[in-house]
């Protein structure tokens, strides 16, 4: 991969470069190469970072916005309850962000016909 060979693969402009480049390949009907991208700087930000942080949690936020695009509802919920959980911890004294995330939820459910509040209910 590019960014590893220029030792750029954990850092925080990296993950925001790997999101951009996972994107692009969803928007380009590649979405199982945007998930494996997304999961392998996942993994980087979990083993060099921390799995409580927002890029972590960012990751997981966006891999499971392609499994809905995917309307694998399954893997969609696995991912956005985790994302969940960790902005709940970081946003504890802000809620108007946690709201903003949950209304974020709400409007692609609505796209993907899905019901936001049963994603996080399960």
């Amino acid at each position: 991969m590019i960014l590893s060979d220029n030792d750029l693969e954990y850092t925080n402009d990296s993950v925001i470069q790997i999101c951009n480049y996972a994107n692009l390949l969803a928007n380009t009907g590649e979405p199982q190469k945007a998930i494996r991208a997304l999961k392998a700087c996942a993994q980087a930000v979990k083993k060099y970072n921390s799995d409580t942080s927002s890029d972590y949690a960012n990751l997981l936020w966006d891999i499971g916005g392609i499994y809905m695009q995917l309307y694998d509802r399954e893997n969609a919920l696995v991912y956005f309850k985790g994302a969940m959980k960790i902005y709940t911890e970081l946003w504890q004294n802000e809620p108007e962000l946690l709201q903003a995330k949950l209304m974020e939820l709400q409007n692609m459910a609505a796209v993907y016909e899905m019901s936001g509040s049963l994603l996080l209910k399960g």
